[in-house]
């Protein structure tokens, strides 16, 4: 029998705005990176009409465990502890749906005040990577999973703004939990491409995609903006020029784990998939090693 996830999640009020709350993550509230909390303390500054929230991991347990129930609470506690955003991912779409407001990655910033390009009958900004020919992120986001979506791939969720209880992040949501429940880490897969698929921006998109064609919202619902940075939304302060992806210097990454990213049954089970998937990739790093040596041998 298929499982009811509407059942398991709870409806919010939708609000007709967006509220001016400014939310961000962090492993714990002792940031280690100057750059990072400068940027902590600029974005307070910046938009001192707004709450500003940060959120380390005991935060984060006790906001779900507060306004979600247990089996939401299990969702989160299947991701791997080793994938800290996925986690991440989960709790700002749960964050977002509750209360409503702007997030950003702790790594992401402003150029502009948000009361100055945010609109008072806005309730949901949508943009794609400026990821086409030209482009300062040429194809950033164009996943194969999502050829036949868009162009452009994905729909950017490194920030949300959203009024709270908007039907856009409920399916998220919905579309997050069965991904979890049907995660294969050989079909699905692990590292980057196992979170990008299970938490990220290809179930957070394809589920934003099936409400607009289903025309499940209405235009008022939402906004779509070219460009994010007309907004003055940044990706990255580590980003200088035309060097991108800076911030992988400083914070961690998990684009090489060989782990599940979610737990699969007992730790026992777990931990012999994981030893399946480091064998597996010794075994590739040698065979290219003795392809390259073969071909060094025979010049």
């Amino acid at each position: 029998m298929d499982k009811d996830y509407n059942r398991i999640l709870p409806v919010f009020e939708q609000g007709g705005s967006i509220p001016k709350l400014i939310h961000q993550t962090y492993k714990s509230k002792n940031i280690e990176d100057a750059e990072l909390r400068a940027n902590v303390e600029y974005l307070q500054t910046l938009n001192g009409q707004w709450k500003y929230n940060l959120y380390d991991d005991a935060d984060i347990e006790q906001f779900i465990c507060t306004n979600y129930s247990g089996e939401i609470y299990a969702y989160y506690q299947r991701i791997d502890s080793s994938y800290g955003a996925a986690k991440a991912d989960f709790f700002r779409y749960l964050l977002l749906y509750k209360m409503g407001g702007v997030y950003l990655d702790i790594k992401s910033t402003l150029e502009r005040p948000l009361d100055d390009v945010l609109l008072p009958d806005d309730q949901y900004i949508l943009a794609h990577w400026d990821n086409l020919d030209g482009g300062k992120y040429v194809d950033y986001g164009r996943h194969p999973e999502l050829a036949l979506v868009s162009e452009q791939g994905e729909f950017q969720q490194w920030f949300i703004i959203s009024a709270p209880g908007h039907p856009f992040l409920r399916a998220v949501i919905l579309k997050v939990m069965q991904c979890i429940d049907l995660y294969n880490p050989w079909k699905t897969g692990i590292g980057l491409y196992g979170v990008l698929r299970t938490t990220g921006p290809i179930p957070y998109t394809l589920a934003i995609y099936d409400m607009l064609e289903r025309g499940a919202v209405s235009a008022e619902q939402y906004r779509v903006v070219p460009r994010i940075e007309d907004l003055g939304f940044k990706y990255s302060i580590y980003d200088k020029g035309t060097q991108l992806r800076g911030h992988r210097n400083v914070i961690a990454t998990y684009e090489k784990r060989k782990k599940p990213v979610i737990r699969m049954g007992g730790c026992v089970k777990t931990k012999l998939i994981e030893w399946i998937f480091v064998l597996e990739w010794k075994f590739r790093a040698c065979l290219d090693a003795y392809r390259r040596l073969r071909k060094a041998w025979a010049k």
